[in-house]
């Protein structure tokens, strides 16, 4: 499935950042979040002690002397089990709704590739500005004496040219 797109300053276009599912707020007056989403503390912990625990108890029933019944096996290892996967949605969930979340890694780079596209067209406008001959900038740069409380001095202004 496809996310609907907006056209960017150059008309290309880039992947909607609202998403129904996202329970952020999305001001798209301003282009950005409205208030930013904050994870509460634990959202995203290690996986790996749980894991471990689900693979030694499975471990020691192997190894074990006597026969581990079906139902014995599961009991022990599905409260383990459904824990992991608790854990695992509520990370998914909360990787989703953050702003971006739902893009895939596609998208992303799509939406890099784009900005930094402008950034390299920005840096060109800006050294074009740079190679610029601008004589009024050149005449105020070499003035000692540019502003009093905020205002520019009529000694440094140089004259109009058909006054």
């Amino acid at each position: 499935m496809t996310q609907p797109t907006a056209a960017g300053p150059s008309n290309t276009p880039i992947p909607a950042l609202n998403n129904d599912n996202n329970n952020s707020t999305y001001n798209t007056a301003s282009g950005g979040p409205s208030q930013p989403l904050a994870l509460q503390p634990g959202t995203f912990q290690s996986l790996i002690p749980m894991v471990d625990d689900i693979f030694s108890t499975l471990y020691q029933q192997s190894i074990s002397g006597e026969k581990v019944s079906t139902a014995l096996a599961a009991e022990q290892v599905a409260p383990k089990a459904k824990q992991l996967a608790q854990a695992l949605e509520t990370m998914k969930s909360a990787a989703v709704d953050l702003p971006g979340g739902h893009l895939s890694t596609e998208d992303i780079r799509t939406l890099t590739d784009m900005l930094e596209e402008q950034g390299q067209q920005r840096r060109e406008v800006l050294r074009a500005f740079e190679e610029r001959s601008m004589p009024l900038t050149d005449q105020l740069g070499g003035q000692d004496e540019i502003a009093v409380d905020g205002e520019m001095s009529s000694a440094v202004l140089p004259s109009p040219a058909g006054r």
